[in-house]
């Protein structure tokens, strides 16, 4: 059976021009299909939530810790960060590229990634015959690293548009890579990319995938 995988080229298109997004190419899923598996407990909960929307109702009974991303206080939730509105895509370019070129040991579950993920990096021999090459260059990869625009999503080019510091954001980055379980959730439609941290962590354990280890 082909193994289902979630397309990130749209996802790329839409950060460097959101007017022309990229078609879904062959038998992938689209990145909107991911939908958060339940919270259970001990696992880490990071809510993305924007001013004015509701928040998002919690399933897992007593989780081990609760961070708040969001210009709205809610101190009743767990540890509040306070972000921009609207740099929400901002921040979550900076966590992957702290993972990706700055912590010693890499969060990314590259088995789960090349089961389940097209458009993360390069695709020299796709496994579906009916998925075309891709290069780094255009992989979100690259689009972390700065190859379409010239501007790597580092920590620094993000405090400017989160209002954080940069050491907030590498801390952030280093205590979601050490989480043994992260699930992320939101009640915005818009903020569903924010799913992009516990996908590449291979964290899925709920349809449309599911994780080789979780």
């Amino acid at each position: 059976m082909t193994q289902q995988r979630i397309e990130l080229l749209s996802v790329v298109q839409n950060r460097i021009s959101p007017l022309a997004p990229k078609p879904v190419t062959g038998d992938l899923l689209p990145f909107t299909a991911l939908s958060a598996p339940d919270a259970q407990p001990n696992d880490l909960i990071v809510i993305f939530h924007c001013r004015h929307q509701p928040l998002p109702q919690l399933s897992a009974p007593s989780p081990q810790e609760i961070i708040l991303l969001s210009p709205e206080p809610h101190p009743e939730l767990g540890t509040h960060i306070a972000i921009q509105e609207g740099s929400h895509w901002a921040l979550i370019d900076a966590l992957l590229y702290v993972w990706l070129v700055e912590l010693d040991s890499s969060p990314f579950d590259h088995h789960f990634i090349q089961q389940h993920v097209y458009g993360f990096a390069a695709e020299q021999a796709p496994a579906n015959n009916e998925l075309p090459w891709l290069s780094e260059a255009d992989s979100y990869r690259g689009y972390l690293l700065g190859w379409p625009d010239a501007k790597p999503k580092t920590a620094e080019w993000a405090a400017k548009l989160t209002g954080l510091e940069s050491s907030q954001i590498r801390a952030l980055a280093l205590t979601l890579a050490e989480a043994k379980t992260l699930r992320v959730v939101t009640a915005d439609p818009a903020l569903q990319q924010a799913q992009l941290l516990p996908l590449l962590r291979g964290h899925f354990r709920s349809p449309p995938l599911t994780a080789h280890s979780a």
